[in-house]
């Protein structure tokens, strides 16, 4: 088994390898989570939570440097990784699940769903990068504002926490965009 050091640098430089180990040794833990905290997870829907979270732990965090090599010492992978798969990743399968009593969405290849999610991806790129990172947490991976303001505060390493009301305003005015995009 390769290092952390080792592992962290074929993340960064995007070799599937580094995915293949994080994934050995992190799926099991969070397959055995997500049995015991939500009792509706199939095993797929476990694995596609597993693999976006994976993938934005990734972005986040390896590839912007969070996470590293200092001085021979290693700033953190496993401990952080798996704290972020259990806050973030379990939410994210639990709002993957189909809510008990609501019917199914309609098929996405219905022909007027794919000119609505065109129009959509049109309006989404037109947003500044600030915003697409708010709109993509908040409706592509259905996080709150609480959990976005972690996420952010995290990623900014500043001693000022970023508050819950600030998130809101700032997902309503982006969200307010979208929808002018999107007109």
């Amino acid at each position: 088994m390769p290092s952390d050091e080792e592992i962290i640098a074929m993340l960064q430089q995007d070799e599937s390898r580094g995915t293949t180990l994080v994934y050995e040794k992190c799926y099991p833990h969070f397959v055995s989570q997500a049995r015991r905290k939500v009792q509706r997870a199939q095993l797929e829907d476990a694995e596609d939570a597993f693999q976006e979270t994976i993938l934005v732990f990734i972005l986040k965090f390896i590839r912007t440097g969070r996470i590293r090599v200092e001085n021979a010492q290693l700033i953190g992978l496993w401990v952080p990784l798996r704290k972020f798969l259990a806050r973030i990743g379990l939410r994210i399968l639990i709002r993957a699940l189909p809510k008990p009593g609501l019917p199914p969405p309609p098929p996405a290849d219905a022909p007027e769903s794919e000119e609505l999610v065109e129009r959509a991806l049109k309006a989404f790129g037109q947003l500044k990068q600030p915003c697409k990172r708010l709109v993509f947490y908040k409706v592509g991976l259905g996080l709150e504002a609480k959990e976005i303001a972690s996420i952010l505060q995290m990623e900014s390493q500043e001693e000022t926490p970023i508050k819950e009301g600030t998130i809101r305003t700032r997902l309503y005015r982006c969200m307010e965009k979208l929808r002018n995009f999107y007109r």
